[in-house]
């Protein structure tokens, strides 16, 4: 039978895994909804090349995210905890910025429609592979006839012919930009090793489940909420709703805000003591 001390070691325990759970949900639906070019990418790939596109674009960060993990893990693995603490620190000042620009996005950003697939007016927001409006790189790759206009974002269907074969082409394109996009991109390098760096090597410290809890709670949600939008996007084309997508910025936005203060309480008197 466990002594109460046991007990009270067990409960702050789990306290901490769900503490980096629920900071690994909030920082990755965040970075999964916020404009940028890799978004742009997952929704004009669906709009020209069909839902698979989409998906592939949206599942690119699983993929170029690693190596920046790995680099900046092993740099700040080998630092002491007061150190880790102090990157923990800064990563919560860091949010502070994101959050802030994602709040006033979310009152004009637009979502890119079929008729008119360079649509401006998101700007930029936090995230892996994000730095620029949602328009950017919407028309970059495109041969002929793939622009706006009919035909642009319909489905390929049978017997579909040399359209099918373009549509192919231009999703290979997409994908291929995707992955050049966020292996350019600053944004996950600063995210890594200003925030989430510093929170995996304090949990895997701490407890090494709650390390891969919080990845796979940021991962999840990274590519979960990128491939839910390029669902919702196949679906309705030509009745995809502003509105809704601009509350679901501005809550991301809180998310961060949230985030940013839990990691300010998390590492600020370990860094400063």
């Amino acid at each position: 039978m466990a002594s109460p001390g046991g007990r009270r070691q067990l409960r702050l325990g789990r306290g901490a895994v769900m503490k980096v759970l629920a900071l690994g949900v909030a920082l990755g639906l965040s970075a999964g909804i916020s404009p940028g070019p890799l978004l742009a990418l997952v929704l004009s790939g669906t709009l020209r090349g069909g839902l698979g596109v989409g998906l592939r674009v949206a599942a690119v960060p699983l993929l170029t995210d690693l190596p920046v993990i790995v680099l900046s893990v092993t740099v700040l693995s080998a630092l002491p905890d007061r150190a880790v603490a102090a990157g923990g620190l800064v990563g919560g000042l860091f949010l502070l910025w994101p959050a802030c620009t994602t709040l006033r996005d979310a009152r004009t950003a637009t979502l890119p429609r079929p008729e008119d697939p360079a649509a401006p007016g998101a700007l930029p927001g936090p995230g892996a592979g994000s730095g620029s409006g949602l328009g950017s790189g919407l028309g970059q790759g495109l041969g002929p006839g793939q622009g706006s206009g009919p035909g642009a974002g319909s489905e390929p269907g049978p017997g579909s012919g040399p359209g099918a074969s373009v549509r192919t082409a231009a999703g290979r394109r997409t994908v291929r930009q995707g992955v050049v996009v966020n292996l350019l991109s600053p944004h996950p390098w600063l995210f890594w090793l200003t925030t989430g760096s510093p929170l995996l090597v304090d949990a895997w410290r701490e407890r090494p489940g709650g390390a891969v809890g919080f990845l796979v709670a940021f991962y999840a949600l990274l590519v979960g909420s990128k491939a839910l939008l390029a669902l919702v996007v196949a679906r309705t084309r030509h009745r995809m709703n502003t509105r809704v997508f601009r509350l679901l910025l501005a809550g991301s936005g809180l998310l961060l805000l949230a985030a940013s203060a839990l990691l300010l309480a998390s590492f600020g008197a370990r860094a400063l003591g």
